[in-house]
């Protein structure tokens, strides 16, 4: 997914997530998941948000595939 904003705070929309190749059932799952999971409540530490923001960034890069 291309990031046009690097913060850890940065909201998807819809359009950029059918836009990426995600069918609507996907996207519905998705925003399910984030809804029953919000990230900052499962993050205990500095340290466990920075590791997630550079596998955020290799992925981004094409450093990492699925």
């Amino acid at each position: 997914m291309s990031a046009t904003n690097q913060t850890t705070n940065r909201t998807v929309s819809i359009a950029q997530l059918r836009r990426e190749g995600f069918s609507a059932n996907q996207i519905q799952k998705l925003k399910a998941l984030r809804t029953a999971y919000p990230i900052r409540e499962h993050i205990t530490s500095a340290h466990d948000m920075r590791r997630l923001e550079l596998l955020r960034w290799m992925r981004q890069n094409g450093r990492l595939a699925d």
